[in-house]
């Protein structure tokens, strides 16, 4: 029997047997859609939290500050008299390390910041000319910090767009004065809008490093490194140099946190994919029972088609077309509920990347990859086979009498 016959005693049967069809293909349909649905909800995750790592350089970034805190006996406590951050430090790492491209210091303290009647709180970061390039952050008016500012203490800031518009309103700040913790300052430059995970950058306020420490913190300290490496291939070997920087110059007591944005890359793509897989392992449950419902489908259909059965047996028809038309058949409801359950998978997806757009105003974007996709389409088509193949050994081994003679 030619496979365009048995293509068309499908067709046939499914039609004849419509309702029951239907309802089967339903079962395993909403089981591939809830896979697919996890599938593309997770890999949208994936890609936005990549994406906004991306937006700061966080795969070839690392960042060392002191350690505040310390585990006692299972308890943080504070460190009071933590050690900071110095330029022998700086020149340390860029000299050591040939996988280091830039390293960038900065001070941070809180800011009150005043200009007429209005006043608003934010974060004082004291850095260098080299900020809005190692975090691709550009200037939208004015200009940033430059070397010189930096070397004779100049008492300028660089204000972020959320700051300039709650201070300034529609005024454009740059060229005029406001009061920074008391001490007067000029706005040379306002930042682009920025946001990281969802967190506006724009409450931050830029000051040279020089003026912070010597004008406002009044030490030559600082509290944050960030460390440009060549390549997130030699991530390792650049952390390794780093570390044997610190030691060379605070000795092994002091003790600094550092932070590589690969390895935290790493770790937020393992949550989001045990997550996903345990998600989808308790969805797989909804497949299991839709491959059941093709089984039982199918050895229902077994039992009232006994008498066609005989039929064809009798008229010449091998255990091998009987077995191929009845497998056929179960995978044809399988692939065809596979099929409609990837689109369902992925209009739920759809919807709930515009849900979660509206409600937290994100960037996400789901959508299940083509190498995805066609794994979900598989394993329909395993279950349908697998659902289908005792059915059809069942039907292959009837006795063309004993079946003729059922009525």
């Amino acid at each position: 029997m030619s496979i365009t016959h048995h293509i068309q005693s499908v067709i046939a049967n499914l039609a004849h047997y419509r309702l029951r069809s239907a309802l089967t293909l339903l079962g395993i349909a909403v089981g591939i859609g809830a896979v697919t649905a996890i599938i593309a909800i997770g890999e949208g995750l994936h890609d936005m939290v990549m994406k906004e790592f991306e937006s700061v350089r966080g795969g070839t970034m690392v960042w060392v500050s002191p350690s505040r805190f310390v585990n006692r006996d299972g308890q943080w406590l504070e460190v009071p008299d933590y050690e900071h951050l110095v330029w022998q430090d700086v020149l340390e790492i860029g000299s050591r390390s040939n996988a280091v491209r830039q390293v960038v210091p900065a001070a941070t303290l809180n800011a009150d910041l005043r200009y007429a009647k209005m006043s608003h709180g934010g974060m004082v970061y004291g850095t260098t000319p080299s900020f809005p390039d190692l975090y691709q952050w550009p200037v939208s008016n004015g200009r940033f910090i430059i070397d010189r500012d930096v070397i004779r203490w100049r008492k300028v800031c660089v204000l972020g767009d959320e700051l300039a518009a709650k201070l300034f309103d529609d005024t454009d700040p740059v060229g005029r004065e406001l009061k920074l913790n008391g001490q007067r300052f000029a706005v040379i430059g306002v930042m682009e809008p920025k946001t990281v995970f969802n967190e506006s950058w724009g409450n931050r306020v830029f000051v040279p490093i020089s003026t912070v420490q010597k004008r406002m913190l009044g030490h030559e300290g600082f509290d944050l490194l960030s460390i440009k490496v060549a390549d997130s291939r030699v991530m390792d070997r650049a952390v390794g140099d780093i570390e044997a920087a610190l030691r060379s110059i605070h000795g092994d007591e002091a003790g600094f946190d550092i932070v590589s944005g690969k390895d935290a890359m790493d770790q937020i793509g393992g949550v989001i994919n045990a997550v996903k897989s345990s998600i989808a392992a308790l969805a797989g449950i909804s497949l299991m029972v839709g491959g059941i419902g093709i089984m039982n489908m199918m050895l229902v259909s077994v039992t009232e088609r006994r008498r066609e059965i005989g039929i064809r047996k009798s008229v010449g028809a091998r255990h091998v077309d009987i077995v191929n038309q009845f497998t056929l058949e179960a995978t044809c409801i399988s692939a065809l509920g596979g099929i409609l359950g990837i689109s369902l998978g992925l209009g739920l997806g759809s919807v709930f990347s515009f849900v979660l757009n509206q409600v937290w105003d994100l960037a996400f974007t789901s959508g299940a990859s083509v190498s995805n996709i066609l794994v979900s389409l598989a394993i329909s088509l395993a279950i349908g086979l697998c659902a289908g193949i005792y059915p059809a050994l069942k039907a292959s081994q009837l006795s063309p009498v004993d079946a003729m003679n059922q009525e």
